[in-house]
């Protein structure tokens, strides 16, 4: 699966143009990213979270009035959205660090940053992200037993599965007219009307082009929406792609570049539900994905490196643990 993520999109650009770094940055990064967390893992679990932990130190440090600017195009990624992503990452490996037994200077570390990164998403407006990270955080935080902690990794990716298949089917019927519905009104109230219209031309290219997609890059140039959008606002940034990570994957790179990146979601949970005895880390790296894969549904943030190389390496850094045998 890791190969196949990382020569998926040089195959999809030889056939269909584009740039493959383009889609090599959700589907690469991720998987080089799970293979650092396993590797510093092996050593102790705690490096990579504590890394983490220490670079999000740094970055505030070097960039407070971009983090905690509230701007929706500020901050070190450009996004709100994006800053947003980051810091629950940050916060989580704090939550990491807080639960290990017997290392205090590690917890008190933890704590704070978990305290300090968690007010980043409010103070920065990322209003997805700080909802994430108290609905998935505070159940992880209170689980006690291995039953417990095996039903939340489960029902987390329960619920990113449910989002994404939600998103998919509202791209599919969607229509701008006669929106009275109890459904209609409850979608309009959460999305702006753009993402769904976004969706539905992501959904058109993935099926006129179901193999090798558009080419990797290329959503913008085919999108009707985004380009109507760029004419009536041709100073905005960042509004080339489709609000929905996966789709975009799908209508770039084909079918298979959407089934992979939903592969690699789906193998981070199972990886870390088949421990034998799934601890507090393991729960917290099951809420970093499944915050990360809900926010990467309805934006971009997976664009952003430094947050697909945050997530994927705390879901690698919690799987060394002996698996669980049937």
């Amino acid at each position: 699966m890791f190969a196949a993520a990382l020569t998926w999109p040089l195959l999809s650009a030889s056939v269909a143009g584009g740039d493959p770094l383009a889609a090599i940055r959700y589907l690469g990064v991720g998987s080089g990213a799970v293979l650092v967390g396993r590797l510093l893992g092996s050593i102790s679990r705690a490096i990579f979270p504590a890394s983490l932990v220490v670079v999000s130190f740094a970055l505030i440090v070097l960039f407070p009035g971009q983090i905690f600017s509230g701007d929706p195009v500020g901050g070190p990624w450009e996004t709100s959205s994006a800053t947003g992503a980051f810091y629950v990452q940050g916060a989580v490996a704090g939550l990491m660090l807080a639960v290990r037994p017997r290392q205090l200077p590690l917890r008190i570390l933890g704590v704070t940053a978990a305290i300090v990164f968690g007010v980043v998403p409010f103070v920065a407006r990322a209003r997805a992200a700080a909802i994430l990270l108290l609905v998935l955080g505070i159940p992880a935080i209170l689980a006690r037993s291995t039953s417990a902690r095996r039903f939340l990794v489960t029902a987390y990716g329960a619920i990113f599965a449910a989002v994404l298949v939600a998103t998919v089917l509202l791209g599919a019927t969607f229509t701008g007219e006669d929106r009275v519905g109890v459904v209609d009104q409850t979608v309009d109230a959460t999305l702006t009307i753009r993402r769904p219209v976004l969706w539905q031309d992501a959904l058109f290219m993935m099926t006129s082009n179901p193999i090798t997609g558009v080419g990797p890059g290329l959503f913008h140039t085919y999108s009707g929406e985004v380009n109507k959008y760029r004419e009536r606002y041709p100073w905005e940034r960042g509004q080339g792609h489709a609000h929905n990570v996966f789709l975009q994957l799908g209508a770039e790179t084909g079918i298979p570049g959407f089934l992979l990146l939903t592969a690699l979601f789906a193998w981070g949970f199972v990886r870390i539900r088949v421990l034998a005895a799934p601890d507090a880390m393991a729960v917290m790296g099951a809420v970093a994905l499944a915050a990360v894969g809900i926010q990467s549904c309805i934006s971009n943030v997976l664009a952003s490196r430094a947050v697909s190389a945050a997530t994927w390496g705390l879901v690698g850094a919690v799987q060394l643990e002996r698996v669980r045998r049937r």
